[in-house]
């Protein structure tokens, strides 16, 4: 059973080695010992000395470059998987939870689980649910998010903010898709689990808070548009999935609602960078679309000829991170 072998998280940390040392602190509160957090430090700088009290012990992957939430991710995922973890739970850095939160989510109801996610809750408003699984919408290209509480807890997607999965499954399906620098890594990395076969589920009784932005700089930050928009053109484009023209349509109708709403707002630099990710995710996929390497299965890393995004465009260098 996997409440009885040892588990591990992969936390994904750049700049803030504060908020690195606070997940640290609530992991250990959970019973986690620190031998068994990796933490990936995702661009330049060290740890502070002395090193904060809870970031001892912990093991520390230091890339020298900043590889994105996706690939600092597998970074640590490789790590702790060469070490025999037998589930792993990947968790940003900008979270908080109690010392209760791995038992329900490694021993509520059956043994046969494969992927748990707890739900997300605001963490300036703790009774406002972030993010508590979705399923796929009605119309293309939408998704339905499931209401925190509710009865039903197989879900279509999870999100890598607070994603506990066993050893198999990620040996299984694979890591994450490093072409997505940042921002639906995860929704992709749920599709090909699910076209495996392996069920994704909410556990209600394990509680998350998150602080949104927090190392973006905010929803409208050039840098978060520039990689969310990047990254969703790359989604929506690749192969596999249901409705392709109607899912386009509807899609190239957001982008351009999105495009719309931030010019008619003044947000000058945020639709900069949301037309510069659109230009560049469809650079993208008409180069994978050449290297007919356009649909994804169990990726780890770019595919041959694909080159991994430098992280932002000259437009947003004032902002970046790869937390995710």
């Amino acid at each position: 059973m996997v409440d009885k072998e040892p588990a591990w998280a992969v936390v994904v940390q750049y700049g803030s080695w504060q908020r690195a040392a606070s997940c640290a602190s609530f992991l250990a509160a959970a019973g986690l010992p620190p031998s068994q957090i990796v933490l990936v430090a995702n661009g330049p700088g060290r740890p502070p000395a002395p090193s904060p009290r809870s970031l001892r012990g912990c093991q520390l992957i230091h890339p020298q470059a900043n590889l994105g939430f996706a690939g600092g991710c597998n970074l640590g995922l490789r790590q702790a998987l060469r070490q025999g973890a037998q589930a792993i739970l990947v968790l940003n850095p900008n979270t908080s939870f109690g010392p209760d939160l791995l038992e329900p989510l490694r021993t509520h109801g059956e043994d046969t689980w494969q992927v748990r996610a707890p739900e997300i809750f605001v963490a300036s408003q703790p009774n406002r649910p972030w993010f508590a699984g979705a399923w796929r919408g009605a119309w293309p290209a939408t998704l339905r998010r499931r209401p925190a509480g509710h009865r039903c807890r197989r879900v279509d997607y999870v999100w890598a903010c607070a994603l506990l999965a066993r050893r198999e499954v990620w040996r299984r399906v694979g890591l994450f898709d490093e072409r997505y620098f940042l921002y639906y890594e995860d929704m992709d990395w749920c599709d090909r689990a699910r076209r495996l076969g392996v069920e994704l589920t909410i556990v209600p009784e394990a509680r998350v808070f998150h602080a949104p932005g927090a190392s973006s700089g905010g929803e409208h930050s050039p840098w978060r548009r520039y990689h969310m928009t990047r990254s969703a053109v790359l989604y929506h484009g690749r192969g596999g999935r249901r409705s392709a023209g109607p899912e386009s349509a509807f899609f190239l109708a957001r982008l351009a609602r999105t495009a719309v709403s931030l010019a008619v707002g003044g947000r000058r630099a945020a639709f900069a960078a949301h037309l510069l990710g659109w230009r560049d995710g469809h650079r993208l996929l008409r180069a994978l679309q050449a290297g007919q390497g356009l649909a994804g299965s169990g990726m780890a890393g770019p595919a041959q000829g694909a080159s991994r995004p430098s992280g932002r465009p000259a437009a947003c260098q004032q902002l970046g991170n790869g937390e995710g």
